[in-house]
């Protein structure tokens, strides 16, 4: 629902709507997701230039999610969020474990 609500442009509707779905979510103690609406914060943090934010989001999202399209997500907007504020050596420290750990995964 958020996802559809940020394409209408009623970001701060999906961002009300989100939180409370994290408070329903704390509640019920479901940590994927948990994860999954911390990712949703990320991304509307993101979008309205709040750098800061999207990471703290980020960073609680990563911590639980468990599913591969969350985890995807979370690489690519850890990526742009660490270029726009140009920390470059984290980047390439995260993009490195991301790594490691995607081939003990295959292996």
């Amino acid at each position: 629902m958020s996802q559809v609500l940020v394409e209408f442009g009623e970001v701060s509707t999906a961002k009300i709507y989100l939180n409370e779905a994290l408070k329903c979510a704390k509640i019920m103690k479901t940590s994927d997701l948990i994860g999954k609406i911390h990712l949703s914060l990320c991304e509307i943090a993101y979008l309205e230039g709040e750098q800061e934010e999207a990471m703290k989001n980020l960073s609680l999202a990563h911590r639980l999610c468990k599913a591969l399209p969350e985890w995807q997500k979370i690489v690519e907007l850890a990526s742009r969020i660490m270029i726009d504020l140009r920390k470059y050596d984290q980047l390439k420290s995260f993009l490195i474990k991301v790594i490691s750990i995607t081939t003990e995964l295959i292996s």
